[in-house]
């Protein structure tokens, strides 16, 4: 499979866009275009462009097992309500969708913000609980 098809555009976002071995996206192959599709739009309502959008959802691909009512919406707004981040930030790391709102985000947000400190959301978020406690006293 090179690319899906939907709404007569081809996505090239098949396994040679998504540039990760095989094994660790093979979900993708049975996931259904309709939910791909779906993830997409969310991506473009939220204000990235198209190629941004296929970018983002190549960058990560367990966005298509995660729902958008209940799991990527909450998310965004707490990053642009309460975090005050921009869409941009979330361009350079669509990898905070895939981590839990309330046990990593708010928490580690909240430890940053008591102490006045903003840092780039994949600093705040990749390391582990040890590194980044012990960084950030």
């Amino acid at each position: 499979m090179q690319s899906l098809k939907f709404e007569g555009s081809v996505w090239f976002v098949g396994i040679q866009g998504l540039k990760l071995p095989t094994t660790r996206n093979a979900h993708m192959l049975n996931t259904r275009v309709d939910k791909l599709h779906t993830k997409v739009l969310f991506m473009q309502e939220l204000g990235f462009l198209y190629e941004k959008a296929l970018r983002a959802c190549a960058r990560l691909p367990a966005i298509f097992g995660y729902d958008v009512e209940n799991n990527l919406w909450p998310k965004f707004v707490y990053l642009v309500k309460e975090m005050e981040r921009d869409l941009e930030e979330l361009n350079r790391f669509p990898q905070y969708f895939g981590f839990s709102l309330k046990e990593r985000i708010v928490p580690r947000h909240l430890h940053l913000k008591e102490r006045g400190v903003r840092i780039p959301l994949n600093r705040m978020l990749m390391w582990g609980n040890e590194k980044f406690y012990a960084k950030w006293k």
